[in-house]
């Protein structure tokens, strides 16, 4: 480490300070007859000690600063990534890849240690750090990983990346067609079996998660069967040990896929649990793939939404999709003048209405005398005036001629409903929308979840909002462009997840009747079995306020009877629970909040379901990991060439140390070495002082 002092000021200063320190200690030594009688070299060495105490003092007024230089070196970091998905056992090398292969892995990645930086890395779903691999995982995101290892590593020496898989994902985009930022060459290690064995399988299952009582419901079966020509086997579909459908399969090829239309009828409300299985073969290399659970909800029926429109607008295309996304709803578009009846829907979305002409304006009085739940959205064809009469919580001073081209900005403090973290990053960094240019004014009454951003600055003028008059739900979109926000989202996230969540939440608020209880649990239905059951809780006191002092605990209880208590954590207006992962199966819960001397409580369930993918494929996929590594400059091996890829790596001459500089200044009044110096020295001189005994 090289070290240098600097000052702002000039070079004689310093001296200046040095001559303060002694000649203060002069005056004090030299003046004083009490100092007299001490021997004349401890007197010397206490006036030292004072000027040097007094000499630092007054040199921190001239701002010293010290600038230190260090170096560092890097040496290259190899990263080793291990596949920990379930379909690593998917053959009959099993018993290997659980205990020889784990050493060997364990043995490479100390070898390694004596050159490189080794970081491990354990995946499935998700990412973990080390090697203490049991292949336990339900899914496999290649994709994920790779991302996860740039994010990690990103502007580090990286100079290799080892990737252990059967080349079998699930998940994810496919790995070959995304662009890494990690530059690095890839070396694959080929594990599984690319042998097609005789297995029958369920391939896939689809259906709707929502069927609606009293209606039949379709399930398709994909039934597959690899190598069991000449084969029958019989397709069941069973609830709670009902047989529901039956049907014997001629299996007449070795590569055999057939489709299976089921349907079933919605007797009852409520969750139901089907399970469809396939009778075994005999010699089939596994049986777990034979069957399949299914867990569909029972509802009533769908809520009805009306969309009114006079304009043609992608936004209305936009809106549609994000709403029928979801299948507790039925949405209906209609023109202007709508002609049908307004007790047929339980919501309605104006679309820049009422228009300039004045189009729509008979709709939206009909509307607010049936107290229908409404969502206003405005925009250029929207007009001002007749906006502003219909009392929804904003009234706009402007005119649609000029439009603000606004970005969205999420408030914290929205506390109407809950939305994910996720959603609100995504919505933050949205492209603008068009608004009216004017002087918004908004009610009291609103909640706003979103306020308009013109530029870097929140001018906190609604932009998504909401509220309640005389019990009739109301939210208001002052901008249009949702169009825009729906591609932006698919484009950054593969998805529309984003968009979808905040026009479902919104939807949702206006359905929703108003719930007078004190104590709330908001928690989902279905959880994966390789999810965490999280849940969050509201609790409410005499004025109908969110109170952070209630002890809000909750039993969880399995179709066995036993108890699983947790505690919900307080996180200011609201308190959080995560309980972990748990296994499959139906759960019900009771909550409970004390608040005070009252105890309040909730009531509810959920069902666990299994992830069932990494049975579907028993087939490894080593193109894909020869032409990962041929992309990036890698190469393959097998599992038992451990030591060519050992020696592969070690004889790399590219992969060197770096060395890095870094220059640090800082202030010399910072350093605490300092501060113990100045009070060493004034200690010594007040000790050597008492034992004079001049005080």
């Amino acid at each position: 480490m090289n070290v240098q002092f600097s000052f702002q000021y000039s070079f004689w200063l310093i001296l200046l300070c040095i001559a303060a320190g002694v000649f203060y200690a002069f005056v004090l030594y030299r003046k004083d007859s009490a100092f007299r009688e001490i021997n004349i070299w401890l007197r010397r060495l206490m006036f030292l000690f004072r000027a040097l105490v007094v000499a630092l003092i007054a040199l921190f007024l001239l701002s010293p600063m010290i600038r230190s230089t260090t170096r560092q070196v890097e040496k290259p970091i190899v990263i080793i990534a291990q596949d920990n998905s379930g379909s690593i056992l998917m053959n009959k090398d099993s018993a290997f890849y659980k205990k020889e292969y784990k050493e060997a892995l364990q043995d490479f990645s100390k070898a390694l240690a004596s050159k490189y930086e080794v970081r491990t890395l354990k995946w499935g779903g998700k990412v973990s750090d080390g090697l203490d691999i049991n292949f336990n995982e339900k899914e496999t995101d290649m994709s994920g990983m790779l991302d996860e290892t740039d994010n990690r590593f990103l502007n580090r020496n990286v100079g290799a990346l080892v990737i252990g898989s059967d080349g079998i994902y699930n998940k994810g985009a496919n790995p070959l067609y995304r662009e890494g930022l990690l530059k690095v060459p890839n070396y694959t290690i080929a594990l599984g079996d690319t042998t097609v064995q005789k297995d029958i399988l369920i391939n896939n299952v689809l259906y709707n998660k929502i069927a609606y009582l009293n209606n039949s419901f379709p399930l398709e079966i994909i039934v597959q069967a690899q190598q069991c020509n000449g084969n029958n086997v019989t397709l069941k579909v069973t609830e709670e040990n009902t047989e529901l459908f039956t049907r014997s399969i001629a299996v007449n090829n070795n590569r055999f896929t057939q489709k299976v239309p089921v349907y079933l009828e919605a007797k009852s409300k409520g969750m139901h649990h089907y399970k469809v299985t396939l009778s075994s073969v005999a010699g089939e290399l596994t049986t777990a793939n034979n069957t399949r659970d299914v867990f569909i909800e029972v509802a009533d029926k769908k809520e009805k939404i009306l969309l009114l429109a006079s304009v043609s607008h992608p936004d209305i295309g936009a809106i549609r999709q994000a709403i029928e996304n979801n299948e507790n709803y039925e949405l209906t578009f209609s023109n202007i003048p709508f002609t049908g009846k307004w007790s047929d829907f339980n919501a309605v979305i104006f679309y820049q209405l009422p228009s300039e002409e004045g189009t729509g304006s008979a709709e939206t009085d009909a509307a607010m005398k049936q107290n229908i739940p409404r969502l206003f959205i405005s925009g250029s064809q929207t007009s001002i005036p007749l906006f502003n009469r219909l009392n929804a919580g904003i009234t706009i001073n402007g005119s649609n001629k000029k439009i603000n081209q606004v970005l969205p900005f999420a408030e914290e403090n929205f506390s109407l409903f809950s939305v994910s973290s996720e959603t609100l990053s995504g919505i933050n960094q949205m492209p603008p929308m068009n608004s009216p240019f004017g002087d918004y004014k908004s009610s009291a009454a609103n909640s706003v979840l979103l306020s308009q951003r013109i530029g870097s600055v929140n001018s906190g003028i609604p932009l998504w909002a909401f509220n309640e008059t005389e019990g009739v739900r109301t939210a208001v979109i002052t901008g249009e462009g949702f169009w825009r926000w729906r591609l932006y989202d698919f484009k950054e996230h593969g998805n529309f997840n984003v968009t979808n969540e905040l026009m479902t939440k919104t939807i949702q608020y206006l359905l929703v009747k108003q719930n007078k209880s004190r104590f709330r649990i908001d928690a989902k239905n279905t959880y994966n079995e390789n999810e965490e059951i999280i849940m969050t809780a509201e609790v409410f006191d005499e004025n109908f306020e969110l109170s952070d002092k209630a002890e809000v605990n909750i039993v969880i209880t399995n179709a066995q009877k036993n108890n699983y208590p947790f505690a919900f954590t307080n996180t200011g207006k609201s308190y959080s629970l995560n309980a972990g992962f748990f296994a499959t199966g139906n759960y019900r819960y009771k909550a409970t909040a004390k608040l005070g001397s009252t105890v309040y409580t909730v009531e509810g369930g959920f069902i666990v379901i299994p992830v069932q993918v990494e049975q579907n494929e028993t087939v490894a996929n080593h193109q894909l990991l020869y032409m990962l590594s041929q992309k990036t400059g890698g190469k393959m091996f097998y599992p038992r060439e451990f030591d060519k890829l050992k020696d592969e790596l070690l004889n790399r001459n590219d992969l060197a140390s770096v060395s890095y500089t870094q220059t640090k200044l800082e202030e010399l009044i910072n350093k605490k070495w300092l501060f113990f110096i100045i009070l060493l020295l004034l200690a010594a001189e007040w000790f050597i002082r008492k034992r004079s005994g001049s005080y």
